[in-house]
């Protein structure tokens, strides 16, 4: 038996994380790299807050979004690290909400259930984009599309249960990351089997019948800026906020990132 030791950075936190690598040897796709039990037994307790404070820095008015008796979900869910702090976010602004997640891993769900047990506006279930039964307010989907083998034919299913999507997605094909051969490093550690470009994004939500309302890139954010980490990582992110900031896309093509956008899925006579 094997064991990697990797070093990952989750929103500025870097962490020692220790896996036995005949899993990810046996692994046959990115589902069953998440769906063994190992991956989400090394995060138990893991919360993505910034992902929380990236979809409120975008969104801006909260309450305007987030109208009474919202209804939402979240496809691709995990152990809930989003929804329990998007939650609590919610809860401070005073927001009627009803949230859901759904994914296709039993142990990320049973933790998430064990974890949200005291709010009964906070429910998880197994299940994928095909899961929800009824039209929703908002889906959201965050880091998600680069997972799944037809990332065309899972975002139209989402967008025949939304209102509007909320996609976070890595852009992985750029100048540096071919140079630096990122695209296959990411594949290993985290079984991304899709890797976009800002071009090939915006192809992606246009051929699935979906209108960008707005869009960030994670790089020109408040939230980038204050990540935490080494005084070199701090200055390399503020440099990047100002080319960002000023050279959007020039610098998403040469140096890649993410970005955070809201979609309209289009409807018949929609222009």
């Amino acid at each position: 038996m094997a064991v990697v030791s990797t070093r990952q950075n989750h929103g500025g936190e870097v962490r020692e994380v220790t896996r036995d690598s005949s899993s990810t040897t046996e692994a046959t796709g990115a589902a069953s790299y998440y769906t063994d039990g190992g991956w989400w037994s090394q995060r138990r307790g893991y919360r993505s807050t910034y992902k929380v404070r990236l979809v409120m820095e975008m969104l801006g008015d909260v309450q305007a979004f987030f109208q009474p008796g919202f209804k939402g979900a979240e496809i691709g869910c995990g152990n809930g690290s989003f929804l329990l702090p998007l939650a609590e976010e919610l809860d401070r602004n005073g927001c009627d909400y009803q949230l859901t997640g759904y994914d296709i891993a039993p142990n990320a769900i049973a933790m998430a259930r064990e974890d949200s047990a005291d709010n009964p506006r906070l429910q998880f279930e197994l299940g994928s984009a095909d899961a929800p039964a009824e039209r929703l307010d908002a889906v959201f989907l965050l880091d998600v599309l680069e997972h799944v083998e037809n990332p065309y034919e899972f975002l139209r299913q989402v967008c025949e249960k939304a209102e509007r999507v909320i996609v976070h997605l890595p852009l992985e094909q750029s100048w540096a990351h071919l140079l630096m051969k990122r695209p296959s490093r990411s594949f290993e550690r985290f079984r991304h089997i899709h890797f976009f470009s800002w071009t090939t994004a915006r192809i992606l939500f246009e051929v699935c019948g979906c209108r960008i309302e707005r869009y960030q890139f994670t790089g020109a954010t408040r939230e980038s800026v204050r990540m935490a980490g080494g005084w070199h990582h701090r200055l390399m992110r503020r440099v990047r906020y100002w080319l960002f900031k000023c050279l959007p896309e020039l610098t998403v093509m040469l140096a890649g990132g993410s970005v955070l956008a809201e979609l309209k899925p289009k409807v018949k006579n929609d222009t």
